[in-house]
């Protein structure tokens, strides 16, 4: 049996960097990083998994306001994914992986609460805003963009202020939620 990357779990986004939100410059750094998900061993389930894929065992620790998930399988890389999380509104932060060699920053949206964590496909995001940005009639500037990097796919929004990226996130769950991905829970 295949187990569910952990890589995959933590930053789906990644995977699809054409069709994200994003900045040149990180917009949540340690002094602002909430750590609302409590340390401990969870289990890391994909709502859309083959039949093959069984879930992911993963170590979640604190260090400061920094969170860290590793994965405890055997085969899996064991390189720790550093995050930082900031709160959007209720239940939702942003998430950002932390990375040295980064020429841009992608975010995507995370829900946590006492039963765990889960991701959402953010992937056409930027497409989204652009969508409701038509509707109302308004530049997409006015959500805070400072340029749209189109993608084959995808485009890419960038932001330059963390309340304007805020705005956006809180604008797609209010007209569009986003597909669930992952669900993050406690191991028994």
């Amino acid at each position: 049996m295949r187990t569910v990357s952990l890589a995959a779990f933590v930053m789906l986004c990644a995977l699809v960097l054409s069709g994200c939100f994003a900045s040149e410059q990180p917009l949540i750094d340690e002094s602002t990083s909430a750590t609302p998900l409590k340390p401990g061993n969870y289990i890391a389930t994909e709502v859309k998994r083959e039949e093959n894929e069984k879930p992911t065992k993963v170590k979640v620790t604190i260090e400061g306001n920094i969170t860290t998930f590793t994965s405890l399988e055997k085969d899996d890389d064991k390189t720790p994914t550093k995050v930082l999380l900031r709160k959007v509104r209720g239940n939702y932060f942003a998430m950002l992986e932390i990375k040295s060699d980064e020429k841009s920053y992608v975010y995507m949206i995370v829900e946590i609460d006492a039963a765990g964590m889960k991701t959402f496909d953010f992937s056409t995001a930027c497409k989204t805003l652009e969508s409701i940005a038509a509707e109302k009639k308004v530049d997409i500037a006015t959500f805070g963009v400072s340029r749209v990097e189109k993608g084959s796919d995808l485009d890419t929004c960038y932001f330059k202020r963390f309340e304007d990226l805020a705005a956006s996130f809180k604008s797609i769950l209010d007209t569009s939620p986003p597909e669930l991905v992952t669900i993050l829970t406690p191991a028994a």
